[in-house]
């Protein structure tokens, strides 16, 4: 199974489209196991979210596994490592819906990527939304929020970032930077100092 694994890489470093479908990676069991192989990546996100491909460096076979079977996987992309993260998200009509949701920043704020597949105009799209969580607690999806209001309160732990929130100064495409800054926070002058550097560059 090692020989298979190195093969792969190799396969994947010599032809692009290969690199795109197998990759050096791992998984955490429900059992909390932690196991070392390949990743098959690529195709929809929202196939990413539902299920993870893996071949492990033990064993035979490849496994499919979901979120009712791993905690979290991921996978080398170049000098970073993708990581995607279970979490049971609350449907309707009173069910849940295991995902793997991209975690963007890990920190005491997380961000995490969720799509969500709606239909408009006839035709189904693909919407991209952001979720922030904080410690162990389930994550909130800030697609709904009243940005300025909302935000403001979410992250109010930071002196340095509330006014300018409350204040509508930054906007949900800050969010990725926004988190940064807040679990960098022990300075404050110096993570607004990053935020205003942000808005510049986007105006």
């Amino acid at each position: 199974m090692r020989r298979f694994f190195v093969g792969c890489l190799l396969l994947a470093a010599g032809y692009p489209a290969a690199a795109q479908r197998l990759r050096a990676g791992y998984v955490v069991t429900a059992g909390g196991d932690s196991l070392r192989g390949a990743i098959r990546v690529g195709g929809a996100p929202l196939d990413r979210q539902q299920r993870v491909r893996f071949v492990p460096w033990a064993g035979t076979g490849r496994l499919r596994l979901g979120p009712a079977q791993a905690r979290a996987y991921g996978y080398v992309l170049g000098p970073d490592t993708v990581r995607y993260v279970a979490f049971y998200a609350p449907q309707r009509p009173g069910g849940t819906e295991g995902l793997f949701l991209r975690q963007v920043v890990a920190g005491p704020v997380q961000l995490y990527e969720r799509y969500v597949l709606t239909v408009g105009r006839g035709a189904a799209l693909t919407r991209r939304e952001w979720l922030v969580g904080r410690g162990h607690q389930p994550p909130v999806n800030t697609y709904w929020w009243n940005f300025t209001k909302e935000a403001g309160a979410f992250f109010r732990g930071c002196p340095a970032l509330t006014a300018d929130l409350q204040a509508g100064r930054y906007h949900p495409r800050d969010l990725e930077r926004i988190v940064r800054a807040y679990n960098g926070c022990g300075a404050g002058s110096q993570a607004r100092g990053e935020l205003n550097k942000s808005s510049l560059q986007k105006r």
